[in-house]
């Protein structure tokens, strides 16, 4: 599978569209899904962006992409240090970032309740304190 930055992009927001259009008709388990997949999406498109042309890229950081642990994400997108920033400047970023780490692609198999599933978009989609502006802010 080959996917430009671009395409990473416009996926993660499609994805957290399709969630927030699934929490709208109370469907909460795949509106819990696709919302972790839209911040695994918009985490790989910042690994993306990363990649410069006329340069063969680590073996190890290519591999360790495929997969969907979104704190292995995090690590290779280099934004450890940008977290631990913003979560110094906000209590509420913290929590919301929280309320990610408990997103995994296991979810697939587990019923959700509307809490969670509410809880997760808006730790997600909050404009201000949410984590995939955050992530789509970041350089």
């Amino acid at each position: 599978m080959n996917m430009r930055l671009e395409e990473l992009e416009a996926l993660a927001e499609e994805r957290l569209r399709e969630a927030l259009a699934l929490l709208g008709v109370q469907r909460w388990s795949g509106a819990f899904y696709l919302s972790g997949y839209a911040i695994e999406l918009a985490l790989k498109a910042v690994i993306a962006d990363q990649f410069r042309a006329n340069e063969i890229p680590d073996k190890n950081l290519v591999k360790n992409i495929y997969t969907h642990d979104l704190e292995d994400l995090l690590s290779l997108a280099q934004l450890k240090p940008a977290l631990q920033e913003r979560s110094r400047r906000s209590s509420q970023f913290v929590a919301n970032w929280n309320t990610v780490m408990g997103w995994n692609e296991s979810a697939r198999y587990r019923r959700i309740e509307e809490t969670e599933a509410r809880a997760l978009l808006e730790a997600i989609s909050d404009p201000t304190e949410g984590i995939f502006a955050w992530i789509r802010s970041q350089p």
